[in-house]
């Protein structure tokens, strides 16, 4: 797993409970793909932090 998402994850973990279903079903969703997509290994690597923080909040309201 590239050194830079990991990284990621720990910054998300440091906001706590704000950001815990994002990090229990968005991103355990993402990984899953991430380890059979390149593309999405692609795509994850061009995203950065900013716009993760925006992102991953609306995917966290949208989810049931």
């Amino acid at each position: 797993m590239a050194p830079e998402i990991l990284v990621k994850i720990l910054y998300f973990q440091s906001f706590g409970p704000v950001l815990n279903c994002v990090l229990n079903s968005t991103l355990h969703t993402l990984f899953l793909e991430f380890q059979t997509s390149v593309k999405l290994r692609f795509k994850l690597k061009i995203l950065d932090i900013y716009s993760v923080i925006v992102f991953l909040p609306v995917q966290c309201r949208i989810a049931p």
